[in-house]
């Protein structure tokens, strides 16, 4: 016969933390390095890359292509019959930058954050805000086949060695258009369109433990932004 049920015991020790996991990746233009920001780790460094201004196949997105490329699977000498192309990126008539100069990237993981976000329009964050890093919103020219928009940063590095015109895939900053779908005022007439990122915080309780949460890329008009979700236990 079984019977009454004790009191609970105590508590055990804390476990150790559990490894790492989730994150958010984005690529910052126009810089070799990722932000010096807590949480902020460089996966690599590399060389912006796209579709010639010229072509119109190929992809419509930028690249930022290793430096130290890996050639392991089966190729024939000959190369493929059909073929796409890629090309080094260049600046062209930057406001900051050094025209003919090719752009350098870098890839950054975000352990603390876990979602990524650019919208165009601010160069200061909204409350509760914080901003990763600011730029130029740039893309290929009005008369050149289409490319995507990047939030290229204000400093726009070049790489070393590449002042020559080569005139691969090309960076061109955006200006805004009035009377065609875009109403002025608010929007400035022929205004260069920066970006920038920020990190949205919300606060939730549970089970005694207070979570911090950043999140969301914002990029501006006149400067780009990235959030991500971040989570402190305080």
């Amino acid at each position: 016969m079984q019977g009454p049920r004790g009191l609970p015991g105590a508590c055990g020790k804390e476990g150790p933390p559990g490894p790492k996991s989730g994150g958010a990746t984005y690529t910052r233009w126009g810089n070799s390095t990722c932000a010096d920001i807590n949480g902020t780790e460089e996966v690599y460094s590399g060389i912006t890359a796209g579709s010639s201004y010229e072509h119109k196949g190929n992809g419509a997105n930028y690249l930022c292509l290793v430096t130290d490329p890996e050639y392991n699977l089966q190729y024939s000498a000959s190369g493929p019959r059909y073929k796409s192309y890629i090309y080094g990126t260049e600046y062209e008539f930057p406001i900051v930058g050094t025209h003919d100069h090719n752009v350098p990237c870098a890839v950054c993981h975000v352990t603390t954050r876990s979602a990524v976000l650019m919208i165009p329009g601010k160069t200061t964050c909204p409350p509760n805000w914080t901003r990763e890093y600011c730029g130029y919103l740039m893309s290929s020219s009005f008369s050149h086949h289409r490319s995507m928009y990047e939030c290229v940063d204000k400093g726009m590095e070049s790489l070393p060695g590449s002042s020559s015109s080569t005139n691969g895939a090309l960076f061109y900053h955006v200006e805004a258009v009035c009377s065609v779908g875009i109403p002025c005022p608010p929007i400035s007439k022929r205004l260069i369109v920066w970006c920038a990122p920020n990190e949205y915080i919300f606060w939730s309780v549970s089970s005694k433990t207070l979570i911090q949460a950043t999140f969301n890329l914002l990029l501006c008009l006149c400067c780009g932004l990235f959030s991500t979700n971040t989570f402190l236990q305080i």
